[in-house]
């Protein structure tokens, strides 16, 4: 968000701006990105830009007002109650503070609060800009597209264990043979629907020679888009060429958040823990309200405490109440029945995802409701339980499970049964059993990056809050890390198995 809106007039001061020289690689968009301003201030001060710019052209750059606060953390207040007293979200405060997490979220540190503010002219004020010039920024307040990419040209870097065989995990490089599988499924799908690609694919391996030899062909400069790396050494090295050349660069599978906070080319697919609980978090307190929360936590499996902490938190900022329970071998099927409401439904929180711990809850609950038809029951869970459904679909379905994840697809619908089955076609095997599918990955990777450069070009960045893409199993809802930084996927599902043994996904909100 800006300070310019649809409905804001603004006026340029002659003296408020700085000189900025064009260098190789740089367009107006990335130079925007640079000095945290909107385009079209750069197009107002520099109207010729419109048609591009050139290495060594002097650009007039609008100073940046600062639309922040500061906040100094008081006790008892949480990263939701500081979003509600200020009227925003708690992810938009997670974005102009890099790094925050429940940890260093602490009683006296001081953070930024983005104020967002339309400025409208009251009908009896005057603009000091002219009509000719209203008329042009009212066609520039929409980024321009450009429509100068007839190839798609994609650089796929994968390690894919062809070279450096001795430090290559086979089973990894299996898994990213099973993306580039999927990524060429997508390529098909584009073929069909006319969009032209040119795929140029290289084995990175696994020291840092090998990709370091690949970063120094001049081919590369001549992508559009760069897909791959794995490692944190590989992601910084290709995320450095990106930068330096202008190319966008997808980060498929790593979740750290390094590179996108510095890189405005960068687009990372794995939501960062930091964003991930802030907005799991927000979901979990809408849809739960009124309702008898447990939480029930097992000393030995605690692997979700971070989560727990973020959601008690939450809870208790919202007024919320809710329980805890600590669970006893021996004595937690008449501890639980004595925790439940009667008149209220019931979510339960385990402590740990692992299937240890949910083996200590479904017996229990089964013989539960078995004595007590009329309780209601509901589980909430984490994305490590997809794996489990061979061993507890039914328990599912019965306890109305809800659970949160980035990625999910329904084997039950007809376009997942047709990926499968052209999979199969293909390549003669079936998927690996993996979650998250990386077939699908590759599909989904493939299909919503090419699409988005084939509809509105190289700058698609610009245009990806008006692309709608249905995804397999990966859905795309990028917002910008930092002010310096890259693109963060922030789409996160809930998946609801329902009573009447139906499953949904919605996009969490």
């Amino acid at each position: 968000r800006e300070s310019f809106y649809s409905e804001t007039t603004f006026s340029v001061e002659k003296d408020n701006y700085f000189l900025h020289t064009v260098e190789r690689g740089q367009t107006v968009y990335s130079i925007s990105v640079m000095y945290g301003i909107p385009v079209e201030s750069i197009y107002q001060l520099n109207p010729e830009s419109k048609d591009g710019i050139k290495v060594g052209e002097t650009l007039k750059i609008k100073q940046k007002s600062q639309n922040v606060v500061y906040h100094t953390i008081e006790p008892k207040e949480t990263l939701y109650s500081v979003s509600k007293k200020y009227n925003i979200r708690g992810e938009d405060i997670v974005e102009v503070n890099p790094g925050l997490s429940a940890q260093t979220f602490t009683i006296g540190k001081t953070i930024l609060i983005p104020i967002y503010k339309e400025i409208s002219l009251g009908p009896n004020q005057t603009s000091s800009i002219d009509e000719k010039e209203n008329k042009v920024n009212s066609l520039l307040k929409q980024p321009q597209v450009r429509f100068d990419v007839n190839v798609i040209n994609v650089g796929l870097l994968l390690s894919f264990g062809t070279v450096d065989k001795d430090l290559t995990s086979p089973q990894l490089s299996q898994r990213f043979i099973e993306y580039y599988e999927g990524f060429l499924l997508a390529l098909d799908s584009l073929k069909k629907n006319g969009i032209s690609v040119n795929l140029n694919v290289y084995d990175i391996g696994t020291r840092p020679e090998s990709l370091n030899n690949i970063l120094k062909k001049e081919e590369l400069k001549n992508n559009h888009i760069l897909i791959g790396g794995n490692t944190d050494e590989q992601i910084s090295a290709i995320s450095k060429f990106s930068k330096e050349n202008a190319v966008r660069y997808v980060i498929p599978f790593s979740s750290k958040i390094d590179e996108t906070l510095s890189n405005p080319y960068s687009f990372q697919i794995n939501t960062p823990q930091s964003y991930l609980y802030s907005k799991v978090s927000s979901a979990f307190v809408k849809k739960y309200n009124g309702d008898h929360i447990i939480f029930i936590r097992i000393n030995a499996l605690n692997d979700k405490a971070d989560l727990i902490q973020t959601l008690q938190a939450d809870l208790n900022a919202d007024h919320h109440s809710f329980s805890e329970l600590i669970y006893e071998d021996q004595t937690f099927s008449t501890d639980i029945r004595n925790a439940l409401s009667d008149s209220k439904q019931n979510v339960l929180v385990l402590s740990s995802g692992s299937s240890e711990a949910l083996m200590k809850l479904v017996g229990p609950l089964r013989k539960l409701k078995e004595t007590n038809p009329g309780k209601k029951v509901a589980l909430f869970g984490y994305p490590d339980w997809q794996t489990y459904t061979k061993d507890y679909l039914d328990d599912f379905f019965a306890d109305n499970t809800c659970i949160y994840s980035i990625f999910y697809a329904n084997n039950t619908l007809p376009e997942i049964k047709e990926f499968h089955r052209k999979f199969k076609g293909w390549y003669g095997k079936g998927l690996i059993n993996s979650y998250p599918k990386y077939s699908m990955l590759g599909y989904d990777t493939g299909m919503y990056f090419i699409q988005m450069i084939h509809k509105y070009g190289s700058e698609f960045e610009n245009f990806m809050d008006k692309f709608n893409y249905h995804s397999l199993q990966n859905g795309f809802n990028f917002k910008r890390a930092s002010t310096w930084g890259g693109f963060i996927n922030m789409n996160i599902y809930l998946v609801n198995f329902q009573s009447d043994f139906y499953i949904s996904r919605e996009v969490a909100r």
